[in-house]
């Protein structure tokens, strides 16, 4: 995490079949989030907050029935979550407070406050 990485996440990612965690916290990638993760059907931990990411959370992830932590908070992201996400019994869900989401165990307020105060062109940096 925080390594500064920027552009999409690669889809050949897909690939890497045994991965069982995936940590792009805090770097600078862009785009959607590729629905190909959701074939690493051994991933347990997710997480890619703290990014640029856009569109909705992929479909696909429904099918990380073994997914215990997913965070998505600091992106920018819209819609739903949907409810087969929440029948795969992921212990901590995290997303933007802006995002609905039944089955999430928090969401971020403070990634809430900053996009905010963005829009209206405040500068959050001390």
């Amino acid at each position: 995490y925080g390594n500064s990485f920027d552009g999409t996440v690669p889809d050949e990612l897909a690939f890497c079949s045994e991965l069982e965690s995936l940590g792009l916290h805090d770097n600078r990638f862009t785009g959607t989030i590729s629905g190909l993760i959701g074939s690493l059907s051994k991933l347990q931990n997710l997480t890619l907050s703290d990014n640029g990411f856009t569109g909705t959370i992929p479909t696909l992830f429904k099918n990380l029935d073994i997914l215990q932590q997913l965070s998505l908070e600091g992106n920018l992201l819209t819609g739903d979550v949907y409810p087969e996400m929440c029948e795969i019994g992921i212990n901590t869900f995290t997303v933007d407070c802006d995002i609905e989401c039944d089955c999430c165990s928090g969401c971020s307020e403070m990634d809430l406050l900053i996009d905010e105060l963005g829009r209206y062109g405040v500068d959050e940096s001390p």
